[in-house]
């Protein structure tokens, strides 16, 4: 009876120790996830290492200092403005481990998450190749290759399919509970628009 009662409290123990663990993993996540989202937040084309103006800051503007002017530049100069999906993506992963409710097959989710990233940056950079005013477009260095070697091959139109495409594949891995019961949300939508009576046939004929 001792025994048993001394292997149930250590296992009880294990599982505490286990517990805090993930609680201190999680925290270290939240706390990376949130610098790296106020990097991009205060991100400043002015603060080195940019090189898109000229001069640049002596100090840096950044509010996590020189490692976040270094990750903004690298973060929109690589994947553009569609690193704001991978933010989103980690925020929703920060709540789901928060309420004890891990995501299945974290690894798929997560490159669908980039997929959509790319896309949207890719669709940024087609669409708007001067909204930002950077020397690699609007969409980043990744998606400014996506967009040549597409473009030289399939033209503007056959190149946004393309990138639909891509975007709703990625949506699929990431969140595909969420996209496959949208037609239900459309359909119970549509079913609330008033609908138009038709004069009838008779009515019709007899005017």
């Amino acid at each position: 009876m001792a025994k048993k009662t001394t292997s149930a409290k250590g296992a009880a123990d294990v599982a505490g120790q286990w517990q805090l663990a993930g609680y201190l993993l999680w925290i270290l996540m939240a706390g990376a996830w949130a610098m790296v989202t106020l990097s991009l937040v205060s991100y400043d084309p002015a603060d080195p290492p940019s090189i898109a103006v000229a001069p640049l800051n002596a100090e840096p503007t950044n509010w996590i200092g020189w490692v976040g002017a270094f990750v903004a530049h690298k973060a929109y100069l690589m994947i553009g403005p569609g690193v704001w999906v991978l933010i989103t993506a980690g925020a929703a992963l920060l709540i789901a481990l928060i309420r004890k409710r891990p995501p299945s097959q974290l690894v798929i989710r997560g490159i669908g998450a980039g997929l959509m990233a790319v896309v949207v940056s890719a669709l940024i950079g087609i669409t708007a190749p001067e909204l930002f005013q950077r020397a690699e477009g609007s969409g980043g260095l990744i998606a400014y290759y996506i967009n040549h070697e597409l473009t030289a091959r399939f033209n503007t139109p056959g190149t946004m399919v393309i990138l639909v495409i891509a975007f709703w594949i990625g949506a699929l891995l990431a969140v595909d509970e969420l996209v496959l019961a949208l037609p239900r949300y459309i359909g119970r939508a549509a079913g609330m628009v008033p609908r138009v009576s038709m004069p009838s046939t008779e009515l019709v004929s007899a005017l």
